[in-house]
């Protein structure tokens, strides 16, 4: 086995599996901390109530949002933007070469 596909296999599952299990311990003590200092708040904490709010700062017309109507444009317009360049946009600059041929660059032999 190459130092590469070490790299590339076990050693990239191992750390994925390290960022997980950090990120759950991280998010499993932050909680145990918030609970014994905000006492007041988990007395009053509705699931029901945090999607709620989400929804509505989701919603693209919504009093709160709507107070500031060039910012909430500006946002809307940059996330739409940004998916549409994320989903539809090729990188076929510097080599010329088509996007979808798979050849690294290299072109193919001339046909006979």
């Amino acid at each position: 086995m190459s130092f590469y596909n070490f790299v590339a296999g076990p050693l990239l599952w191992l750390s994925f599996a390290v960022f997980i299990i950090g990120l759950l311990v991280r998010i499993v003590t932050f909680v145990k901390v918030s609970r014994e200092k905000d006492k007041i708040i988990y007395q009053h904490f509705n699931w029901r109530y945090v999607f709620l709010t989400f929804a509505r700062w989701l919603m693209p017309i919504n009093p709160t949002v709507a107070k500031t109507p060039a910012y909430f444009l500006l946002v809307y317009v940059f996330h739409f933007a940004s998916w549409w360049c994320l989903s539809f946009c090729r990188d076929t600059s510097s080599s010329g070469r088509n996007p979808d041929s798979g050849s690294r660059g290299r072109s193919a032999p001339p046909a006979r």
